[in-house]
């Protein structure tokens, strides 16, 4: 389970004690009432409580797992303006197949609003299927506007990406290595080894950032702490003095 979905559970169980209480002080007023279920509340206009039935439905937490049903309250999230459940309804439509309703068009519908709305994730992922091709035909400039708005929010892994455009001249105009330089920096710093090998080739090269092999070195020895075999072979490369071909042949661009 995402860091994600984990605090989206903490929320959920603090709505269910908030809801538990309301429905208590309406009982204590009313003993003929029937008690709401949390469904009740969903088709009520309760998107958050949409939101979290879809995940239950989805992981089977605390019910027997039913994509048909998840996909189901993501889009009631998503329709009553809960955007994370446009993300997650579209993330289903382009991937889930024990729904049978793959489809990338309505994956496509759900991103777009999801991302018009401020959702970032929706961008992120209308960028990525717009890098790859996926449901449309592929349109890096497009995607690399997509990755710009969820890198302004911080999405690091657009971030990512609009670090690789820039490096690599691949769906923008201007290439700008200094920018590329300065974000892959900032998603190393939050952990990514593909970043950290990413900006040590650059300052390894002198593009876009100062030339300073030490630097490039012990930005390689990070990216192989975390697991990256292309790092490792260039780390291993520097005793016998191999490490510009080694370079040459590595690549995580």
């Amino acid at each position: 389970m995402t860091t994600y979905q984990k605090l989206n559970d903490l929320k959920f169980m603090m709505l269910a004690t908030f809801l538990g209480s309301i429905w208590l002080l309406g009982w204590w007023g009313n003993r003929t009432a029937e008690p709401l279920t949390l469904e009740d509340m969903c088709l009520r206009g309760h998107g958050e409580v949409c939101l979290q039935l879809g995940y239950a439905y989805q992981s089977g937490d605390g019910v027997e797992a039913d994509p048909k049903e998840s996909l189901r309250f993501f889009e009631r999230a998503c329709k009553n303006e809960v955007w994370s459940g446009c993300v997650q309804a579209g993330q289903v439509y382009a991937s889930d197949e024990d729904v049978r309703v793959r489809s990338m068009n309505r994956a496509i519908s759900f991103y777009k609003q999801a991302c018009s709305e401020g959702e970032v994730v929706g961008c992120y992922h209308l960028g990525q299927m717009q890098w790859a091709g996926e449901g449309a035909r592929a349109n890096e400039f497009l995607a690399v506007e997509y990755f710009s708005i969820a890198c302004e929010s911080r999405h690091l892994t657009s971030c990512f990406y609009l670090a690789v455009a820039h490096s690599t001249g691949r769906g923008v105009r201007e290439p700008d290595p200094k920018l590329a330089a300065s974000l892959f920096e900032i998603v190393c710093e939050d952990g990514s080894a593909e970043a950290c090998f990413n900006l040590g080739r650059m300052v390894y090269q002198g593009t876009g950032v100062e030339a300073d092999r030490a630097r490039a070195m012990a930005l390689f020895q990070k990216a192989c702490d975390g697991e990256m075999e292309q790092a490792c072979v260039i780390v291993q490369a520097r005793e016998d003095s191999s490490s510009d071909e080694a370079l040459n042949e590595e690549s995580a661009l």
